[in-house]
């Protein structure tokens, strides 16, 4: 209601100065300025003239805009449509480069690998608990998996699978603490270690290597795969980089802090290793 009113109290004031701003042009034209008195009033008038004329300017303006109110809207929304679909475009194509990517570094991993069958499957949920991150995947005994088959992504080992339903299966991850797994520094292979998941203040997604002789050349920046060694896993997955390594002489071994490779930043693509022969689950 409030607004209705200052609406018609804009316009009165509008039509006001149009009718004054009309009155002076007609007098100008109409009597010229040719005493001292109406010099003297055109004098006075002059600015007040140019004043008008200026304001006279705005009124059209805001009268334009305000007729025009709802095309310009229109076109704001039409623009915006644009700029969303531009955005979503430039994000499918991005989505579409990052999936070739893995593809690719899949098929090649496949290409290296070929005595095993490769299964795709989905994430349907996922618990984050410190001591055992874990993924509920959407395949199951109907699709022939088995507790104990390893998971891995393009990037490399994920972790295994721990528990097995009909439709669903879950994976743990390698930074839980159930998992083990045996490493060795690739290219190198002159040691050997336990791998198991670790909790780190302040870090997530992290891996320790145990039960490694003082004598073990390991370094920060060393890449580390699956060994092979106790049928467990298949050989040469990539796990991740060593990050430290620490000394403990009193035991006459060393430890290294491990980041594995698979990021689980969401919207992986997990596939579960299958032996071809499904009475070689040993791998």
């Amino acid at each position: 209601m409030n607004k209705k009113k200052q609406n018609s109290r804009f316009f009165a004031v509008l039509v006001l100065l149009t009718v004054l701003l009309g009155g002076v042009i007609f007098y100008s034209m109409r009597y010229g300025y040719s005493d001292p008195v109406t010099g003297r009033a055109g004098a006075f008038l002059n600015p007040v003239q140019k004043l008008g004329y200026r304001l006279n300017q705005r009124v059209e303006r805001f009268i334009h805009f305000y007729y025009n109110y709802e095309a310009i809207e229109k076109e704001n929304t039409r623009l915006k449509e644009q700029v969303a679909q531009s955005a979503d475009k430039v994000r499918r194509f991005d989505e579409l480069q990052k999936e070739n990517v893995e593809l690719k570094a899949m098929f090649q991993y496949k290409e290296r690998h070929g005595q095993y069958n490769y299964v795709g499957t989905n994430v349907i949920n996922r618990s984050l608990s410190g001591l055992s991150p874990s993924y509920t995947l959407d395949k199951g005994t109907k699709d022939g998996i088995k507790k104990g088959m390893v998971v891995i992504t393009y990037e490399g080992l994920a972790g295994q699978i721990t528990q097995v339903f009909p439709k669903h299966s879950i994976l743990e991850t390698i930074s839980s603490e159930n998992i083990r797994a045996s490493v060795i520094s690739a290219g190198k292979k002159d040691f050997e270690g336990i791998l198991s998941g670790t909790v780190i203040a302040g870090r997530s997604n992290m891996a320790i290597i145990n039960e490694m002789s003082l004598e073990a050349a390991i370094a920060p920046g060393d890449d580390i795969v699956t060994s092979g060694i106790g049928g467990f896993y298949p050989p040469d997955i990539y796990v991740g980089k060593i990050e430290s390594v620490t000394e403990d002489r009193g035991k006459l071994m060393k430890s290294a802090i491990v980041k594995p490779a698979v990021t689980f930043s969401g919207g992986e693509r997990f596939f579960i290793v299958l032996p071809k022969n499904m009475e070689d689950l040993t791998y």
